[in-house]
């Protein structure tokens, strides 16, 4: 029996056989993401770089939460004005790509439409998955009609929420063209260990009364 080790095979469904080398060092996370949230009302788009771009055309204001890498650019903007921001902001303010030559190479925009229905503010209703880049899950009340836009061959796709009750604890804000991320939570500090001499000699060892049988130290850890 032979084995031969490959690199991985090339799926055209996926928006990263087409990037460039720099961008696609972008869009593949380096380190852990950080993902965010951020309030969509009806007939404006979230942004995802220049890749592709979610609108709610249709519903009560929803949160969507972004779980792409920290390297993708995120902007939210007017449905409207959403392909005229693209082509004056392609490498700046939002990238990849990081030109309006490598947005060309995507191919044709093609529209997506999905319909959800919300399971409340504590838990999303559903992911809006965008092949080669991450996904983007949908919470808040009611139901709503959600439009993604994306290069002709990419698979867009609707499916069951992998996170569902993270859009509470990571709302940011778009702020003067800047997504402004939630800071990190520090996780509560650990007290330093104490000696374990209860008794015995040493100062003051005298008058303690032994509490029995020695029992195990348990041990802290830091939440992230």
């Amino acid at each position: 029996v032979a084995l031969y080790d490959t690199p991985g095979l090339i799926l055209p469904h996926q928006l990263t056989s087409r990037l460039s080398s720099q961008d696609l060092k972008a869009v593949l996370p380096q380190k852990r993401i950080h993902h965010v949230s951020l309030r969509i009302a009806e007939e404006k788009a979230l942004l995802v770089g220049g890749l592709a771009r979610i609108e709610l055309i249709e519903g009560r204001p929803f949160f969507f939460t972004a779980f792409v890498s920290d390297e993708v650019k995120l902007h939210v903007t007017s449905a409207a004005n959403a392909d005229a921001f693209m082509e004056k902001h392609i490498g700046g303010m939002l990238s990849p790509p990081t030109s309006l030559d490598d947005l060309d190479r995507f191919g044709e925009p093609v529209a997506h439409d999905f319909e959800v229905q919300g399971r409340g503010w504590k838990e999303a209703g559903s992911d809006i998955v965008l092949s080669g880049i991450g996904w983007v899950s949908i919470t808040g009340a009611g139901a709503c009609r959600i439009r993604v836009v994306a290069p002709k061959g990419v698979m867009v796709l609707q499916r069951e929420p992998l996170m569902p009750f993270e859009a509470r604890d990571t709302m940011g804000k778009s702020t003067g063209g800047r997504i402004l991320k939630p800071a990190k939570k520090k996780g509560p500090k650990v007290p330093p260990k104490r000696s374990g001499n209860s008794g015995g000699s040493g100062r003051g060892g005298g008058n303690r009364r032994s509490t029995g049988s020695d029992s195990s130290q348990g041990k802290s850890y830091r939440i992230r």
